[in-house]
C-alpha cells in the first residue's frame, strides 16, 4: 500500500506536523525501491520513480492533485544498482538527475533530459569508492552552491556531505556527524520548514526526525521537532 503524508509548509509551535494521510493504492509491493524523483518532465508537480523485483524501472508523473498518472516504462537491467538517488540536480541545468551506485562501488549520474518519455540520458561515470556507503540521498541544494547535494551514510553510521559542483561531480566530502545508522531511511523532503533551503527527514525504528537545512556547509543541517511518523518507525518498509 503507498500513502501520501502531506506536511504543513512550516513549524507549528516549532515542531513540524502532518496536515494529513491519504491513500494511493495498492500493488506496490513489485518494487525493491521507491525514489521521489523531482519534476522530471516539466509538470506543475514532482514525479515518482520505482524500480521492479526484475530490474525494470518505471516513471509515475505527478497530476499535481496528489496521485500519479499511470506509469511509463524507462527501462531494464537496473538491478545492476544496489543504491538509487534522485530529485536532485546535480548538473546545475534546472532539470532532476538520477544517481546510481553499482556493486563494485561506482557512482554514476544519469542527467535529465525534461521528457516524459525518456527523462534520463544514458549513464555518465562520476567516480569509484562509493561501496563504503550504505545509503545515499541526494537532498536538493542545501547550502546555496552550484547545483543538488548528495549526503552519504557510511557503514560506521558516519553522514557525509557531497555539494555538487554544477558539472555533474562533487566537491571534496564533508563530515557531518556520527551516529546515522539509527535510521532506515534518509529522505530528501524538500522545504520542509519553508525557510527556502531543502530539508533532510530521517526514519527509523524510533519514528522520525526533520533536519532543516542550515545553509552551512560545515554544519549544513539542525534538528527540528517533529511528531511525524510517532509511534510508526517499523510501519514502513520504504519512505520517498
Amino acid at each position: 500500500m503507498l500513502w501520501r503524508d502531506d506536511l504543513f509548509d512550516w513549524p507549528s509551535g516549532g515542531k513540524v506536523t502532518t496536515a494529513k494521510r491519504t491513500r494511493l493504492g495498492a500493488g506496490w509491493q513489485v518494487y525493491n525501491q521507491i525514489e521521489a524523483a523531482g519534476n522530471l518532465a516539466g509538470a506543475p508537480a514532482g514525479d515518482l520513480l520505482a524500480r521492479d523485483g526484475a530490474g525494470v524501472l518505471w516513471s509515475y508523473l505527478g497530476k499535481g492533485d496528489g496521485t500519479f498518472a499511470t506509469r511509463i516504462r524507462i527501462g531494464p537491467g537496473w538491478q545492476i544498482y544496489n543504491k538509487l538517488a534522485a530529485g536532485s540536480d546535480v548538473t546545475g541545468d534546472g532539470r532532476s538527475d538520477l544517481l546510481a551506485t553499482d556493486t563494485s562501488g561506482v557512482l554514476w549520474l544519469y542527467k535529465g533530459t525534461g521528457s516524459w518519455s525518456a527523462p534520463f540520458t544514458g549513464r555518465t561515470r562520476v567516480g569509484a569508492g562509493w561501496q563504503g556507503y550504505h545509503q545515499i540521498t541526494a537532498v536538493g541544494d542545501v547550502v546555496g552552491g552550484a547545483a543538488g547535494d548528495l549526503v552519504a551514510r557510511d557503514t560506521a553510521g558516519v553522514l557525509w556531505l557531497y555539494q555538487g559542483n554544477g558539472a555533474g561531480n562533487f566537491t571534496t566530502r564533508v563530515r557531518i556527524g556520527a551516529g546515522w545508522n539509527g535510521f532506515t531511511h534518509l529522505v530528501g523532503g524538500g522545504d520542509v520548514t519553508g525557510d527556502g533551503r531543502p530539508d533532510l527527514i530521517a526514519y527509523g525504528p524510533n519514528g522520525a526526525a526533520v533536519y532543516r537545512a542550515t545553509g552551512s556547509t560545515t554544519t549544513p543541517f539542525a534538528a527540528q521537532a517533529t511528531n511525524l511518523y510517532a509511534g510508526e518507525g517499523t510501519k514502513f518498509n520504504s519512505v520517498a
